[in-house]
């Protein structure tokens, strides 16, 4: 019996203090995590309430939804996704008119992707639990066609067909030919008026680009067709005729397979239809295209390569380590981390990214230019950009330009002249600047045709014609001229613009123009009717400045190109040459060394102790001023409070050390919120880029929560891939999703979206293209301005991502990226500069890569002087994930960079060495401060706010609750530790008294 009571104390004290102390290191994990607990279970760290409640009521809901529910939000957000997919999806081949597909037609879905399909991509665009999708069976029988049942589940019950994982030598998997004929062959017959070929599930995404080694796809390059792919499509293409009317392939992927496929005549395919990611109900859409109910009208926003080998940006997409890297291993942390200092990629090809090389080289050839080399378009382009066809035909007539002050002013007649379908038309404005002797002296490279501008259609019925006006900007003929005026310059000399469809038309238009002809090469005749010519004077001081700011603009980056770092050793990069196309086209990796004075450079990064000490007073802290946000809002007239007013100076000095600490240091989906004096609401941000990806229900201050909305804990929409979107190449669809975006932060609560990708597809094997516009910038920033326009006239914080070179996954983090500044300028920063200049975007989230040797959100060319002192940017600037990759100590140097938060909730400590000698580091804290609660104040989180309103801030339940399970269970411990320790007295005196 003894016995038995010493095992059973001892079973007593020792799962108490097991459960004791799980419970405590839960506890600690989980407040180590707060943020993300609180966002995980919706809760409040913050209240409201009237100072004065006999105050006179006012109307402080400053943003406005237009709906009156969860439900009809979703039916109006559900309605702008079909209409993205709808106007963006684009029709590249279409032999004998084989599509629209009659009304009732009988078709098989081929390909596992058919059950399967790319709704969204992965990371932060992931789908999440935000609603059931439509998949094709549901689309298309809604949209009247019959759909092969036995096909439809023989795919949908062998799941062994999917892509395997990306990390586990993935196969771009399917049901070879004979499998599929052995299970449902005896059904094509029903089903046979079209075999629809579905290509999808590549494996990229968030960290990780497509594969491109090898030749077939098994194992190899993504995109190419695999060979249990390429059996099926030899299968269809035996059985057209006999039992299959026609094949259609549907490219549902953000990234473009090789499209040579699609022309191959031995395939038999009639039709193609490039749809990308489709979002929620995208392919409803799909359906409504081959059915003819919805007439294609998108634009393609990417060339097509015939094969995406003869992209000149291969040689040098990738990681490369070093050549002499091992060299510095002993400088270089021991550890994973030696990733983030040994790699680098050289954008060698310069600013002939994409159409920008094909065009011009095609040119160059048909034009005889020495050195253009043996280049055959068609061999390389299979759709040039902005390609796109329709069930109908439009022509263009009574072109005209007219220069007018600082625009030009383009015209132009589109009439429909198709006899069957109501369509839109996509017009396309290119400009061609001169490219003769100071260009070539300066290294200004020229491409042949830039997009600067464009504008669509109405639904023009047969016959029906209507004219179009688009605004040109000078602005939009500069070159970036890094060597010689080193500013943007007006090159003087003949410059072309032209009225298109897609970007090989204005070429041969413009060289029609020039007198050239098939005769000369040209694969097609232009049209010279639809080009004007303008003779412009050489102009190197008016576009100097920046109009935003009235800063000078001169070079920023130089330390970005290898051949002008300070440190480069004997590195040296050749940058490809329209005036040298086979001298400098690259065949291979460039090849470079690491340098000491690189490592000492992106070492200086990790050390706050290279932070220079600036004596002197540091500003005004904790002086009290009774100023709340809400003053800060609006002036007593009713008008905004520009940043630089004096009185955020006052509001600002208010703060003490550790205030300013605490709000630039938690930003981990939020921004930090403090009680009185301040009354500054906490906001919350969500990912993005294709939607919220959440559900309404996020917080008690969106109207779903604030209603009690029986709809509530509906997810939000998640939209077609940003490509589609750029695809529509409509700006009113750009503004009706930024309005979509909107909506739903304002019924969710959210106040944040980290959602407006900018970055370019410098090649179609980066893992993360779906988030991203095209290739264009032009297209990528108006598009941009507008949504973020639309999307911030809702209260909505937009953050333009990601900042800046970002344009791979694999090994984005620290990755060297070597670029020449007219590069820099023109392709990678200009959708930036644009969706700030014209659409008033608050907010960036920076970069993992480094510019030059200079992490991104350490670069203050890139945070302070480029996108604030030239673009105007208002609000702030957030890092990426931090624990991807950076050090809390690297903080402080960020931030005197211009980084102002980033996205974790870090120590206080990380400033404290700080707090005395450095004024420099204390300015720049307080630049930080005003930046952010600047962008609080502009947005929908001071809905509900004036200057009556009070926060308290509260302790989450959840923290009550684990503090109140801690104390029972520290309480259950004490007390069975107390119960052995009396049993043992007891029994002693037991004992004793025997």
């Amino acid at each position: 019996m003894k016995i038995r009571r010493e095992t059973l104390k001892r079973i007593l004290v020792t799962v108490a203090a097991l459960l004791f102390g799980l419970m405590i290191c839960a506890t600690a994990i989980a407040l180590d995590n707060e943020t993300a607990v609180n966002e995980f279970f919706h809760a409040e760290t913050f209240v409201t309430e009237q100072k004065d409640p006999n105050a006179p009521a006012t109307d402080t809901e400053y943003f406005k939804s237009s709906n009156t529910s969860v439900k009809q939000t979703l039916e109006k957000n559900l309605a702008t996704l079909e209409s993205i997919e709808a106007q963006g999806a684009v029709l590249l081949k279409n032999d004998a008119d084989a599509l629209p597909l009659a009304k009732g037609s009988s078709v098989s879905l081929f390909s596992y992707s058919s059950v399967d399909p790319a709704y969204m991509g992965k990371g932060s665009a992931s789908l999440g639990t935000r609603g059931a999708p439509v998949d094709f069976k549901q689309a298309m029988t809604a949209a009247g066609f019959k759909i092969n049942e036995t096909l439809w589940n023989f795919y949908e019950s062998n799941p062994q067909y999917a892509q395997t994982d990306a990390n586990k030598g993935a196969l771009i998997n399917d049901a070879p030919w004979n499998e599929v004929q052995s299970a449902a062959g005896s059904s094509f017959a029903q089903y046979g008026d079209a075999a629809i070929f579905v290509v999808s599930r590549r494996a990229g995404g968030e960290g990780t680009d497509y594969k491109l080694t090898g030749t077939d796809g098994e194992n190899g390059d993504y995109l190419r067709l695999s060979e249990n792919e390429m059996s099926v499509l030899r299968g269809l293409a035996a059985a057209k005729g006999s039992v299959f009317k026609k094949i259609i392939v549907l490219l549902n992927s953000a990234n473009h397979v090789d499209a040579e496929y699609w022309s191959d005549p031995s395939l038999k395919i009639d039709s193609v239809l490039w749809i990308g990611n489709v979002g929620r109900t995208g392919l409803s859409a799909v359906a409504k295209i081959l059915s003819g109910e919805v007439v294609p009208s998108g634009r393609a926003s990417d060339m097509f390569w015939a094969k995406n080998s003869l992209n000149p940006a291969i040689a040098n997409f990738g990681a490369t380590e070093y050549a002499n890297a091992s060299a510095y291993a002993s400088q270089l942390p021991a550890s994973s981390l030696a990733s983030r200092y040994n790699k680098y990629v050289v954008y060698q090809e310069g600013v002939y990214m994409g159409y920008r090389y094909a065009e011009t080289r095609y040119e160059d050839v048909v034009m005889k230019t020495p050195n253009a080399g043996d280049f055959k378009y068609s061999d390389a382009v299979a759709y040039p950009f902005g390609y796109g066809l329709s069930y109908t035909d439009f022509e263009y007539s009574a072109f005209d330009v007219a220069e007018q002050g600082d625009k030009f002013v383009v015209t132009v007649t589109v009439t429909n002249t198709g006899d069957e379908y109501t369509g839109r038309e996509t017009v396309q404005i290119y400009a061609q600047k001169p490219y003769g002797d100071y260009a070539k002296k300066n290294k200004i490279e020229k491409p042949s045709v830039e997009l600067v501008g464009f504008a669509k259609t109405n639904p023009l019925a047969p016959g029906k014609p209507q004219t179009l006006t688009i605004e040109i900007d000078k602005s939009r003929l500069t070159s970036y001229d890094a060597n010689g005026a080193k500013t943007y310059i007006i090159d003087g000399g003949k410059h072309y613009f032209t009225a298109a469809k897609n970007a090989h038309d204005a070429v041969n238009n413009i060289l029609a123009k020039k007198g050239y002809a098939e005769k000369d090469g040209m694969d097609a005749a232009g049209d010279a009717e639809l080009v004007k010519e303008f003779t412009l004077a050489s102009d190197a001081e008016t576009y100097s400045v920046s109009e935003a700011t009235d800063k000078k603009i001169t070079n920023l980056f130089d330390q970005a190109d290898i051949n002008k770092y300070a440190g480069k050793g004997d590195n040296k990069v050749v940058y490809v040459s329209r005036g040298d196309w086979t001298g400098t086209l690259p065949k291979k990796t460039a090849k470079l060394n690491m340098t000491q004075q690189m490592v000492d450079d992106m070492r200086a990064q990790d050390d706050p102790g290279t932070i220079k000490k600036q004596e002197g007073e540091y500003p005004v802290m904790g002086k009290s001023a009774g100023l709340s946000l809400a003053a800060l809002r609006v002036d007593d007239k009713g008008n905004e409070i520009p940043a630089d007013s004096a009185v955020w100076d006052t509001f600002i000095q208010q703060f003490s050390w550790e205030e300013l600490v605490f709000l630039i240091t938690n930003g981990f989906y939020r921004t930090g919120g403090l009680s009185e004096p301040y009354n500054i609401p906490e906001t919350k941000a969500a990912d993005g880029p294709t939607g919220m990806t959440k559900t309404y229900d996020g917080y008690k201050s969106g109207l779903a929560t604030k209603k009690d909305d029986p709809d509530k804990g509906e997810g939000m929409p998640y939209y077609p891939c940003i490509s589609i979107l750029a695809s529509t190449f409509d700006v009113e669809m750009a503004e009706a999703y930024g309005r979509a975006i909107g909506e739903d932060s304002l019924w969710s609560g959210y106040t944040g979206f980290y959602g407006i990708g900018l970055n370019m597809h410098r090649t179609a094997y980066s893992g993360r293209n779906y988030e991203y516009f095209g290739e264009d910038p032009f297209l990528s920033g108006i598009m941009a301005a507008h949504e973020v326009e639309a999307m911030q006239s809702l209260g909505v914080s937009a953050y333009l991502k990601h900042f800046a070179l970002n344009d791979m996954e694999a090994q984005r983090v620290g990755i060297n990226v070597w670029v020449n500044e007219q590069t820099l300028r023109e392709i990678y920063l200009k959708p930036f500069e644009l969706a700030v200049t014209e659409g008033g975007a608050m907010n960036v989230m920076t970069s993992f890569p480094r510019i030059g040797v200079t992490l991104c959100p350490a670069s203050k060319a890139l945070q302070t002087d480029f996108i604030r002192g030239e673009c105007g940017l208002r609000g702030l600037s957030i890092t990426d994930m931090w624990q991807i990759g950076y050090k809390d100590e690297q903080y402080p140097i960020f931030n005197l960079a211009g980084t102002d938060l980033p996205i974790y909730d870090m120590s206080a400590n990380v400033f404290g060495a700080f707090k005395t000698g450095y004024a420099n580091v204390a300015n720049a804290m307080q630049a930080s401060a005003r930046r952010f609660l600047y962008s609080v104040v502009r947005s929908n989180a001071m809905n509900g706010f004036d200057t009556n309103t009070r926060v308290r801030i509260v302790t989450p339940a959840w923290i009550i609750a684990v503090t109140a399970v801690d104390a029972v269970l520290g309480a259950a411990l004490l007390a069975s530790v107390a119960y052995v320790v009396v049993d043992y007295l007891l029994q002693k005196k037991q004992c004793e008294s025997r």
